[in-house]
């Protein structure tokens, strides 16, 4: 229910807003870059050392969070807006994140005895992600000729995809890759932005802004892209059940009865956090 009251709260944004471009005095375009760094983190896993010692029975190790939000990256935007009279307006933006990655890392290292050897195992996990964003407005100008201080605020619909890449790497010389992607869905958030155009002329200016967007993404299902062991692919040995998951607000199970390995596996829904603090510079040209 909540999601198609913001649904029909976009749409019908969307109908004034072109339906008043028809008749406003102020048409323009946005284009711009910027950087948006994570908030709103999760801890979704730990860069720890452990150490196992079957000799002593004595287990040491060191556990550090690590905190991820994967609405950090470039952003590059599009955006065309109109101005309803001097100093109220909307606007309509294009926004494609190129997430940056972030990476945790896990050590174990276990000291045999005659019936099981040394070994050491490094797993490393890399996450990132990227989202197409549609973000439509209200803009509130001062309406100053030189310098125009701004603000504006609204909602932003995202089409996202994220991936998680493993690697395990053995003392052996043994090496295990998989990486998994979440797709699917759409998220609905908040935008808020702070900024002044600089008017170079009575056409043109360039801005600067301070963005924040508060934005989590619950994909509806997920995939193995790669899973090899040694460099060798085993998906083609895999069931889907084993490489593709679904994801459900619930779901029932009855261990009595045998899986169907043709569907994909079925899993609770997860959100990921993608809300950012971000920079953008840019320029903005009056039609």
């Amino acid at each position: 229910m909540k999601k198609n009251y913001f649904k029909i709260l976009f749409t019908t944004f969307v109908i004034c807003f072109f339906a008043n471009n028809l008749s406003a005095q102020g048409v323009f375009v946005k284009v711009n870059v910027g950087y948006g760094f994570g908030i709103g983190t999760q801890t979704w896993m730990n860069n720890s050392t452990r150490n196992v010692n079957s000799v002593t029975g004595v287990n040491t190790g060191t556990e550090e969070a690590v905190k991820i939000s994967l609405g950090k990256g470039l952003n590059f935007a599009g955006t065309i807006g109109a101005m309803f009279n001097k100093n109220v307006g909307a606007e309509l933006g294009i926004n494609y994140l190129i997430g940056g990655k972030t990476t945790c890392k896990d050590e174990y290292n276990y000291t045999g005895n005659l019936i099981i050897p040394s070994y050491t195992r490094t797993t490393e996990n890399i996450f990132s992600a990227n989202m197409l964003k549609i973000n439509p407005s209200i803009l509130v100008t001062s309406g100053s000729k030189e310098i125009d201080p701004y603000a504006k605020f609204g909602i932003v619909l995202g089409f996202g995809s994220a991936t998680s890449e493993r690697t395990e790497t053995y003392s052996s010389g043994d090496i295990n890759e998989s990486a998994f992607k979440y797709s699917g869905g759409m998220s609905i958030g908040i935008t808020s932005a702070f900024g002044v155009n600089f008017n170079l002329n009575k056409n043109m200016a360039i801005f600067g802004e301070l963005n924040m967007t508060n934005l989590s993404y619950a994909p509806k299902k997920g995939i193995y892209l790669k899973y090899s062991e040694n460099g060798v692919d085993q998906l083609a040995t895999m069931t889907t059940i084993e490489k593709e998951v679904e994801y459900v607000d619930s779901y029932t199970y009855d261990s009595s009865v045998a899986a169907n390995v043709t569907q994909p596996d079925k899993q609770t829904s997860i959100k990921l956090p993608f809300s950012s603090l971000g920079i953008n510079l840019g320029i903005k040209i009056k039609l």
